[in-house]
């Protein structure tokens, strides 16, 4: 169970009564092992079954996805900042309690065992939807499960408020994403942070363990921030310094490289800046940017454990000390975690932590900052139910039953037990004291030491409530707490950002992107956003592919369309022509200067400017500079009703548009070309085209594909379940099954379909392709999957095949860089070389001569 999985009665409850999903007649998903639902662990057809490989599979049903004996998927690795510094403890959260923790089998917090397994609720939580089908429409699938009846372990008694968490967190129907970690053929594992309580059969039992399958629904966190898929530190810090070469700062560079890099690619982007160019690159931002713009990116330049430690010397230094950051990060941190740290401050500041600690603060409030220092908690995974009524029994003998408060018993249990045993210490509280712990806290104790032992009782519950509402202090009311703000906004990015902002959203009814927005400005708020994954706040333009796009041509400082007109009118009027001035003004401006250029030329002078530059330029070079004047849509019909005019149609311009463009900027092109050429594309392509390749780009020119970044694991599956039935699994194939799923679906769900067919059929997708189509069809889909995989992985493939071996495809060439230089040019030069172990600008020098060549590497660099 986590965060108060299943919603208990109300609405937007599993599983979906309509429009369910798969549709009726179909094998149920998940299979069930036995009627109303899985059984009990160990029991025959029960959960976790007790074949090695996961679930039993029903007839019909999906084939269980890889994972260890006894378990759906094994226990999950860890998440945050994996490989920097030190090496980090196995299958641990940065800051985050020990994977796993949180779910015993049976015993404390598991569902109860009769004979013959679990059954849920009439329409439970874990049963198959009732009615309709994929895809033509329909809900979420059910996530595998328990339907337990009563109250959720760690949650507080009935008719009690939540512990800190708005009620039906993570009731919505559609699954959360999953990480590197968690392969979308695995189970669907949602933080357990909280477990099913009952009154369990085994309550005299001393211990209850955690089974392998249990651990799999432990915790599971996903941040914000992940690898940049084509990450080269060596262009990053090309980027990097010359944004800060010279006069200005080019800030937008900045965030767009360091805003969408992990932690442990900016430590190798930090080793590159040093080996490239003999200078630190903390040094050269902290002399280019000032405010909180550059604590944030210094803070981003860190290392985990490295930043967790200045922050506490900052905390400590000086007149004063800021209590909160202590309590923060020595009550979330881990006992390996709080090890490195330590040895990291004394080998930084010289000093032991532990004496500072003792030197900054005092009484119980010191004594529990020291046992917290001292890494020594508990984190084993198993729940004592009798030790957890003792230590109730102790704590409230030690408040509420005594006149003043015995501190040391808190301290010793709050700062030693694992947090599932307090969770379930917590729970046996409650009936003995008929109220929740944090009253009694609240009640029993002040000041430093009251808000530290509330953080740990936070934590214990939800260490993303506890983070969700850290944020929220830091934002809420008059001014800002930005050093609180920016430390748990780096600190969570890679751990758990994305539990947080559902968090804040429950909590407090707003999104946590809106609410920093509303409260910082300028490269500041960019860069918060960018750490939040708020791509669409922090960049105007977010790729459909999942990656942040830069180009390489940005707009002219200080322009003046008039200026620009009046010095393209001299390059080109009388006898001859400056190419110079041409590539300097057009390979410089960006296309919306390009415009206004156009339309002054036009007032000032009552003449075209294209006609003007066509009647004194030639060949390549005027091809170049007149797709430079034509505005992207504009440029892009241009290129689709060239592809199609004459004799013979060039299909690989007509994939390479439709596959790459988005459905508005399709819709764009289609509106332009029927006002430019009088006829409709689609009219145009069926009568150039023909068979399964036409219908496919048909669908493609509908501009109807899925665009939302979610995906939802049951779909996923049975879409790659479709694809390998209609392909390598069918005598022939099924062109119309592959045409619906690879051109509807978004790119975030095919490149889960695309892992999951792998796991299935045993290939990669595009080697069924290749041996299921052929021809134009082929080429098509396996642009799609280029695309789907990585844009600019495609388009760097494009322009090598271009230019490799005899001559040159110089409309391809063209058309590439002049429509990708303001989207992407950025990352496909990152991309070439990636691929070819080679400069793009260099190919494109080795490859083209004269004003041409001038031109395109304007343009490129």
């Amino acid at each position: 169970m986590s965060y108060g999985y299943p919603p208990q009665g109300g609405q937007g409850g599993y599983p979906p009564q309509q429009g369910g999903y798969p549709g009726g007649g179909q094998p149920g998903y998940p299979p069930q092992g036995q009627p109303g639902g899985y059984g009990a662990p160990g029991a025959p057809g029960g959960y976790p079954p007790a074949q090695a490989g996961g679930y039993g599979q029903a007839p019909g049903g999906y084939p269980p996805a890889p994972g260890g004996a006894g378990g759906y998927g094994g226990a999950p690795s860890s998440i945050g900042f994996e490989g920097v510094g030190a090496q980090q403890p196995p299958a641990q959260n940065y800051g985050a309690p020990p994977a796993g923790y949180g779910a015993p089998q049976a015993g404390y917090g598991a569902p109860p065992q009769p004979t013959g397994g679990y059954p849920p609720q009439q329409g439970g939580y874990g049963a198959p939807p009732q009615a309709g089908g994929y895809p033509a429409g329909g809900s979420a699938p059910p996530q595998p499960g328990y339907a337990p009846q009563q109250q959720p372990y760690g949650a507080p008694p009935p008719g009690q408020q939540g512990y800190g968490q708005a009620p039906g967190y993570g009731a919505s129907a559609s699954a959360p994403m999953p990480t590197n970690q968690q392969m979308y053929g695995q189970q669907n594992v949602q933080p357990a942070y909280s477990q099913p309580a009952h009154s369990s059969p085994h309550a005299g039992a001393k211990v209850s363990h955690m089974t392998q399958g249990m651990a799999a629904m432990a915790i599971k966190t996903h941040g914000t921030v992940k690898p940049f898929s084509g990450f080269n530190a060596e262009s990053d810090a090309q980027v990097l310094r010359k944004a800060m070469k010279g006069l200005g700062t080019d800030e937008k560079a900045i965030i767009n490289v360091l805003g969408y890099r992990s932690c442990d690619q900016r430590q190798k982007i930090k080793t590159q800046y040093k080996q490239a160019y003999g200078r630190d690159l903390v040094k050269d931002i902290k002399s280019e940017v000032s405010g909180n713009f550059e604590e944030l990116l210094c803070a981003m330049l860190m290392k985990p454990r490295e930043y967790d430690a200045y922050c506490l010397y900052d905390a400590m230094a000086g007149a004063g000390t800021t209590e909160s950051t202590l309590i923060e990060i020595l009550v979330s941190r881990s006992n390996a975690e709080k090890k490195e740290i330590n040895d990291i401050y004394q080998k930084k500041y010289h000093k032991k932590l532990e004496n500072e600690l003792m030197s900054e603060t005092s009484g119980h409030f010191r004594k529990l900052l020291v046992s917290l220092n001292n890494a020594g908690r508990d984190e084993s995974h198993n729940v004592n139910v009798a030790k957890a009524r003792e230590d109730a029994e102790k704590l409230y003998r030690a408040g509420e039953k005594k006149w003043g408060t015995d501190e040391a018993t808190f301290n010793l249990i709050m700062a030693s037990r694992s947090h599932v045993q307090l969770q379930a210490t917590f729970d046996e509280y409650y009936k003995v004291a008929k109220r929740d712990i944090i009253k009694s806290i609240q009640s029993e104790f002040s000041g430093d030491v009251e808000d530290g032992m509330c953080a740990i009782v936070d934590i214990a519950r939800n260490p993303p409530s506890y983070f969700a509402k850290r944020l929220y202090q830091s934002m809420k009311g008059a001014g800002t707490n930005d050093t609180m703000l920016i430390r748990v906004m780096v600190s969570r990015s890679e751990v758990d950002m994305v539990e947080i902002k559902h968090a804040f959203k429950n909590l407090f009814k707003k999104e946590l992107g809106k609410f920093i927005g509303d409260d910082t400005s300028g490269y500041y708020k960019q860069l918060l956003h960018a750490l939040v994954g708020n791509l669409r706040m922090a960049q105007q333009q977010q790729s459909a592919c999942g990656y942040v796009e830069f180009g390489t041509v940005k707009p002219v400082l200080n322009f003046n369309p008039d200026d620009a007109a009046r010095s393209l009118r001299n390059a080109v009027k009388g006898i001859g022509t400056d190419e110079a001035v041409v590539i300097n003004v057009l390979g410089t401006a960006n296309n919306q200067q390009r415009q206004d250029i156009k339309n002054s030329y036009k007032q000032q002078f009552g003449r075209a400017l294209e006609d003007d530059l066509k009647g004194d330029l030639s060949g390549h070079f005027e091809d170049t500079v007149v797709a430079l004047l034509k505005e992207p849509r504009e440029y892009d019909a241009y290129c689709l009703y060239k592809a199609m005019k004459g004799l013979g149609t060039k299909e690989s311009v007509l994939i390479e548009i439709l596959v790459s463009r988005s459905n508005e900027e399709i819709k764009q092109i289609k509106h332009i070309y029927k006002s430019e050429y009088k006829n409709e594309l689609e009219r145009d392509i069926m009568g150039d085209t023909s068979g399964d390749f036409e219908r496919l780009l048909v669908s493609l020119t509908n501009a109807s594909r899925d665009e939302s970044t979610s995906v939802e694991l049951g779909k996923v599956h049975i879409d790659a379940k479709l694809l390998h039935e209609a392909g390598v699994k069918k005598w022939g194939t099924d062109e119309e099954t592959f045409n619906r799923v690879m051109a509807s679906r978004s790119y975030a769900h095919l490149r889960a379909v695309f892992e999951h067919y792998h796991k299935l059929s045993g290939e990669d997708i595009a080697k069924s392709i290749k041996s299921e189509f052929s021809g134009d069809l082929e080429e098509a889909m396996l642009a799609i999957v280029d695309c789907v995989k990585g844009r600019a992985e495609y388009f760097a493939k494009k322009l090598y095949k271009s230019m490799k071996g005899l001559g040159t495809k110089d409309q391809d060439l063209i058309r590439i860089v002049v429509s990708r230089s303001e989207v992407d040019l950025g990352n496909i030069k990152v991309a070439f070389r990636g691929n070819f172990n080679a400069d793009l600008a260099g190919f494109i020098k080795d490859d083209t001569s004269g004003d041409y060549r001038q031109m395109l590497l304007k343009i490129v660099n």
